[in-house]
């Protein structure tokens, strides 16, 4: 089936548009593109240039990954497993500071008698960062590792106990 006419558009001199409009339009789209998915690609060659040693320049990795993300707010606004936890990890030190490590770790339900430093922090990591869920909470809770691997190390190296944690000093921290 097919129309007799052609129609050509509005017979009056009032475009429904203002003029320059589809060139700025197009150009919008031509920019926004260019940002959010030429960024992916950007961010993948630079995460390869860095593991093949031919830059050395994570912070470039960093910013290009942030972007890709649709930017820094959009990123801190998802962030928030990384958040709690970071929250948890404050209070528990904190708490540590105030109250001295055993109350803390009656007050967190964690048993501590017979049990090692390094048992003691591996039980915190999942009091300190519980879900593993989501991307966002596996990176939440490698970062709680590694904060308590630090405070692990640090004791051990210096052949204390846990108990060297009431005498925090800002070494420690």
């Amino acid at each position: 089936m097919g129309t007799s006419s052609i129609y050509n558009g509005p017979k009056d001199r009032n475009p429904l548009l203002p003029e320059g409009f589809e060139e700025e339009y197009e150009e919008s789209l031509d920019k926004s593109a260019k940002e959010t998915l030429g960024s992916w690609q950007e961010t993948k060659k630079v995460v390869s240039q860095y593991i093949t040693g031919s830059i050395n320049n994570r912070s470039r990795i960093l910013r290009n990954y942030v972007k890709a993300s649709g930017g820094a707010k959009n990123s801190a606004n998802r962030a928030i497993s990384g958040r709690n936890s970071n929250i948890q990890l404050g209070r528990f030190l904190s708490s540590i500071i105030s109250e001295g490590i055993i109350k803390t770790l009656e007050s967190l339900k964690i048993e501590y008698k017979g049990k090692s430093v390094e048992a003691l922090l591996s039980e915190l990591v999942n009091v300190i960062s519980p879900n593993s869920n989501t991307k966002e909470d596996i990176v939440a809770k490698n970062a709680t590792i590694q904060a308590l691997s630090q405070l692990y190390e640090y004791i051990e190296e210096n052949n204390m106990d846990i108990n060297a944690l009431d005498k925090m000093n800002d070494d420690i921290l």
